[in-house]
Order: structure tokens, then C-alpha cells, then sequence
């Protein structure tokens, strides 16, 4: 009986018992390959970058709704001089 300890991240491994060996050691580096990849975006950054734009539209709020009635005020009053 083949054990292989797996290191899953955050100081943790996980044990898999290995029965037939082609199928498992397939499985095994594959699971391997996938806690490894470090491309793309993670959850965690997604979840951090979506925190901060958050917290900055809260902080900033008043002053972009000021911005956004006084940009499409501006773009009323052209509207109207040029439709009317």
C-alpha cells in the first residue's frame, strides 16, 4: 500500500492511499500540478481588490454623486441647446 502526503498549503498536507498505480499517480500529479499553479488571480485578491474599490466608493461617495449630477447636468444643458 503506497501513502503520499500531499502539501496543500498554509503548512497543511493531506494523505492518499495509492491502490492501482497508473490511475493514482495520474490523479496525484495532477492534484499536485493544481495546488502548485500560481497563474491568474486567486480568490483571495479578487475578494481584497473588490474590498478596497468598496471601501473607496463608500469613503468617496458623496463627492461622485456630486461629480456625476454636475457631469450629467452638463451634458442636459448641452443636449437641450442642441435638440432644443
Amino acid at each position: 500500500m503506497n501513502i503520499q502526503r500531499l502539501y496543500i498549503g498554509f503548512g497543511r498536507f493531506v494523505s492518499i492511499r495509492l491502490t492501482s498505480g497508473s490511475l493514482a499517480s495520474k490523479l496525484t500529479a495532477k492534484l499536485t500540478a493544481f495546488w502548485r499553479n500560481k497563474e491568474g488571480l486567486g480568490t483571495l485578491e479578487i475578494v481584497l481588490i473588490a474590498a478596497v474599490i468598496i471601501a473607496i466608493a463608500v469613503l468617496f461617495r458623496d463627492w461622485i454623486l456630486d461629480f456625476l449630477e454636475r457631469l450629467f447636468g452638463k451634458v442636459e444643458d448641452k443636449s437641450d441647446s442642441f435638440f432644443g
